[in-house]
């Protein structure tokens, strides 16, 4: 009786034995496999280095129990390169998450150190269509930048440009940003200029009125006695005025500056300037003038 009693105690407590131990182990988990598109990363570069990664992007494949994309980094080491190369990715994860494979397994890279030369600065103003714009640059500075970027990229700059919109009659003061463009004025990229911004005051005068008026020349004195004016030719007979909106214009003509006659007895030709009112342009801003000098002829015979 007691040995049966013995026997049922032991094996009631090694099932309660068991069933703590059963109890204490680890639960079984999954173990999961992701493919992950990650940026490759550039470590250890050379002060001021330009680096390019042809492809940008890896796909890694990851497993482990628990695999987030943040924890897991791509990278390419480029201390002490420069030029071309083709480098392995390398990869880093947290405890617990193997990296089973990288495609593509290496990039290239390319590795330069930035280069430098000076361009000049320009104002630009965007043009509206039909109008003349002429723009009074007073304050530019500098006037020249340094432009930074690799050999080639450098090479395509042809200057810096203010980027301005201005109507007639504008004035504009103030801090702007350069945009660096090349000969066609398109903006070449990967590049960057010091300083990276100048001090510009510009002014727009009014819009003009473009007038087409004939010239009419100013002859001053007499020709020699018995000699008179046969004629006077001007080229070109008609001119541009360039009327700004603001000033008042009804003349019917454009004077040239005063030609003297006095005396002559022989044709005169030569370039005379034309006269305008104040703020007004004139286009071309001289003629040429000839004046024939003939003699006077009566029924008696030539004058004397």
């Amino acid at each position: 009786m007691n040995t049966d009693l013995y026997w049922r105690f032991f094996s009631l407590f090694l099932a309660v034995i068991l069933w703590v131990i059963a109890m204490d182990g680890s639960p079984a988990v999954d173990v999961i496999q992701r493919e992950i598109a990650l940026d490759v990363e550039v470590v250890r570069t050379a002060e001021g280095a330009i680096v390019s990664v042809e492809p940008g992007q890896v796909r890694v494949v990851a497993r482990g129990i628990r695999v987030q994309d943040e924890q897991i980094r791509a990278f390419v080491d480029v201390q002490g390169k420069t030029g071309s190369h083709l480098l392995p990715v390398e990869t880093t994860s947290p405890r617990g998450v193997e990296i089973l494979r990288v495609v593509p397994a290496a990039v290239a890279v390319n590795v330069d150190l930035p280069q430098s030369r000076e361009v000049p600065v320009m104002v630009g103003t965007w043009v509206i269509p039909g109008q003349r714009q002429v723009v009074d640059v007073q304050r530019l500075d500098p006037r020249v930048v340094t432009v930074w970027g690799t050999a080639a990229k450098i090479a395509q700059v042809e200057r810096a440009v203010v980027r301005l919109t201005l109507l007639a009659g504008d004035e504009v003061e103030g801090t702007f940003g350069l945009q660096l463009v090349d000969a066609r004025g398109n903006v070449v990229p990967g590049v960057w200029a010091e300083p990276d911004k100048v001090e510009v005051s510009v002014r727009v005068p009014p819009a003009l009125r473009n007038l087409e008026l004939p010239v009419r020349p100013q002859l001053s004195g007499e020709p020699a006695l018995g000699f008179a004016v046969g004629g006077v030719d001007i080229e070109p007979r008609q001119v541009t005025v360039l009327v700004p909106e603001n000033i008042e214009f009804d003349e019917k003509d454009v004077l040239t500056e005063p030609i003297s006659i006095a005396g002559a007895e022989t044709d005169i030709e030569l370039a005379v300037k034309l006269q305008a009112p104040l703020g007004i342009g004139v286009e071309p801003s001289s003629v040429k003038v000839g004046v024939q000098i003939v003699p006077v002829v009566t029924p008696d015979g030539p004058a004397e």
